[in-house]
């Protein structure tokens, strides 16, 4: 079925849509759309959620979307602690901190995210006796049923995570390990301008390239430039330089063959490639700022921006999802979704959330 046809957007989005809300933000999340209607949607491993907290000093609010690889152990993990967790940090540096900086934002921030990784690999080494020699893996590392313990499905896991808070002087703090999209977009007039204020931590962004070599000067080859994919990889697998989960980047090559056996599959890296972990990063970049005029952020796993680039209508969208007669005119039937599948576009799984901050704003784009 041609997905440009006037009807089977419509179809196609009372398909696989889920538009909500949660915690006073707005969101839709988008499973990946094949190009015939009769093919299997499948699972996604995206999660997001969103809070709104009464603190000491107003209100704050939350936007966390996270996009899980191999399986969703890491990501249903951090969905679960990452928002409390912040929290705590958050009413800890607002009590002890007057005037309340950006610094100690950033602080708190980073600290939750990196105690949260540290977590999921202490977690799996703790399972582990003193003496590996005669450790059992494959039986020890299993529940009743025979699948992995669930401190290995978060270890051998991975997820990437942008996180944003919004402070009750309405200025945004965003923080981000992996390649989750996010834009600030702006308005004094009838025109709109959207910037991508965090970075994509992948083997193929050259800063994040020169990050690993000067980490690794006696490991060059831990990157591979020439993988047969096209893409440059961490240990030939990853293509992210930065994830939450994944500690087979992160231990000893002993210690990723006992993760190995513990999951009972071949997804590692070759143990031979593994000679000075850590690998891969968990430390987040923290970008802070506060736009003049109208103002919105989306928060995305990973695909809207490719997407708008690479079918080269990201006027277009913007306008669509932006133009300020779509949120403060008459409702219209046309959706984001549809602005996409119309355009011919390939839709991604992808976890879009938008939020205006003086008032939380439809993810679904229509009014």
């Amino acid at each position: 079925m041609d997905v440009t046809t006037k009807e089977t957007p419509r179809a196609l989005l009372g398909l696989a849509a889920s538009p909500g809300t949660i915690g006073g933000v707005n969101f839709v999340s988008l499973p990946g759309l094949n190009r015939g209607l009769d093919e299997k949607v499948p699972k996604t491993q995206d999660r997001h959620t969103g809070e709104r907290w009464e603190m000491k000093d107003g209100v704050w609010t939350l936007v966390l979307v996270l996009d899980g690889h191999l399986e969703c152990a890491s990501a249903e993990f951090m969905l679960e602690m990452l928002p409390s967790t912040i929290k705590r940090a958050l009413e800890s540096v607002i009590e002890s901190s007057d005037p309340l900086e950006d610094q100690d934002i950033a602080k708190a921030l980073s600290e939750s995210l990196i105690s949260l990784d540290n977590k999921i690999k202490d977690d799996f080494l703790a399972l582990l006796p003193a003496d590996l020699t005669d450790f059992d893996a494959a039986t020890a590392l299993k529940d009743a049923d025979g699948k992995p313990l669930i401190e290995v499905q978060r270890a051998m896991t991975g997820t990437t995570v942008a996180v944003a808070l919004i402070d009750p002087r309405k200025r945004i703090h965003v923080a981000s390990v992996g390649d989750c999209d996010v834009f600030l977009c702006s308005s004094d007039s009838e025109e709109w301008t959207c910037s991508v204020p965090n970075t994509h931590h992948q083997c193929s962004n050259p800063d994040e390239y020169a990050r690993i070599m000067a980490e690794h000067p006696n490991d060059p080859e831990c990157v591979d430039m020439n993988h047969r994919s096209g893409v440059p990889r961490l240990l030939s697998m990853l293509v992210l330089s930065r994830a939450i989960g994944d500690i087979y980047g992160k231990i000893p090559r002993e210690f990723v063959r006992v993760l190995e056996l513990g999951w009972g599959q071949s997804t590692v890296p070759d143990l031979s490639q593994i000679k000075t972990p850590p690998y891969l990063s968990n430390i987040p970049d923290v970008v802070h700022t506060k736009l003049p005029g109208q103002q919105f952020l989306i928060v995305a796993t990973d695909g809207l921006d490719n997407l708008m680039r690479r079918h080269q209508h990201l006027r277009e969208v913007e306008q669509s999802v932006l133009g300020r007669k779509r949120f403060f005119g008459k409702p219209r039937e046309v959706t984001l979704l549809e602005t996409f599948l119309r355009a011919g576009f390939w839709v991604p799984s992808m976890d879009v959330w938008m939020t205006l901050p003086l008032r939380l704003f439809l993810c679904k784009t229509h009014n």
